[in-house]
């Protein structure tokens, strides 16, 4: 056995046993297959494939082979808004580099796509209204009243929430609350909160959970179901009336956020809500919410500093 073969062969990477369980084998032939023809070190490419090919199994929901993962559409949306936050432009786009040499090496007849500029780290783009009518549609007209409760919490906790997709799957009837301050969803786990849901997609969550409680089931969403796995609201997506472009709880997530800054909600209940760490995580937003008036900005950072009639 070879130096490189051994290195590849001997490699763990930081993730959880079970999921490098399923990409393992992927990884190391891939790494076999490409080192030769690629000038990139053994390590390297097994730290930046793993992370990526770990994304594309368990986010991209794509089948495991070369032509899928190592398609360029699927590289620039790692790069763009899948790999880590806290990556510069600069390592994105040395790590997009690498992966589409990557892609040469082990597809080295198919032609290479344009690379275009990368942007800032910004969060994905909200909907617009009309999709998000569009969308509300898509919940209401599946073919069976499962996949219509499951569609509908899935946007009233996307949209009205700002979930995410794992902690959409571990949200019960009961953590659907309803007083006189509106509904709220608590959520648990490591980001432990309280999320208010915005007015307008109060009386479809609230709805959802009644009719939850009322069948006894045990999950907001798939009820009957074992595993908590975040990738199982992406397969119900993918496996329900089909709409393309197909719904993204991300950019639902990022019209939750654009919305709350945009309509002035303070940082403090918004960065709790969201349960990220502090404002920095919400920066990369700013890009979605429109300008105001320079007189009108003005004017409330003027009034912002009068402290008298307080």
């Amino acid at each position: 056995m070879g130096r490189m073969q051994r290195r590849v062969e001997e490699y763990m990477p930081l993730m959880a046993d079970e999921h490098w369980a399923h990409i393992e084998a992927f990884v190391r032939s891939t790494v076999l297959a490409a080192r030769p023809n690629v000038p990139y070190s053994t390590k390297t490419l097994l730290t930046t494939i793993s992370s990526f090919v770990l994304w594309c199994w368990q986010t991209a929901c794509v089948p495991l082979t070369h032509q899928d993962v190592f398609a360029p559409s699927l590289i620039e949306e790692w790069v763009t808004s899948g790999c880590p936050t806290t990556w510069s432009v600069g390592t994105r786009a040395t790590t997009r580099s690498m992966l589409r040499r990557v892609s040469e090496a082990l597809s080295p007849d198919t032609p290479s796509a344009l690379a275009r500029p990368l942007p800032g780290n910004i969060g994905k783009p909200p909907y617009k209204p009309a999709e998000i009518l569009k969308i509300r549609g898509w919940a209401a007209a599946q073919t069976t009243r499962r996949k219509t409760l499951d569609a509908t919490a899935i946007c009233a906790c996307g949209f009205g929430g700002g979930l995410r997709r794992d902690e959409i799957a571990t949200i019960r009837p009961a953590d659907v609350i309803s007083d006189d301050l509106g509904v709220a969803i608590v959520v648990g786990g490591p980001g432990a909160r309280t999320v208010p849901i915005v007015a307008a997609w109060e009386d479809e969550l609230a709805a959802v959970a009644a009719a939850a409680i009322e069948d006894g089931a045990d999950w907001l969403v798939t009820p009957g179901r074992r595993s908590t796995d975040g990738r199982l609201i992406a397969n119900l997506i993918r496996n329900c009336h089909p709409l393309r472009p197909r719904p993204d709880l991300q950019r639902m997530r990022s019209t939750w956020i654009v919305g709350h800054l945009a309509a002035g909600t303070l940082p403090g209940p918004l960065v709790a809500a969201a349960g990220v760490e502090g404002l920095f995580s919400l920066a990369r937003y700013l890009d979605h919410v429109a300008d105001i008036d320079p007189d009108v900005a003005r004017r409330i950072l003027r009034l912002a500093g009068d402290t008298s009639s307080r």
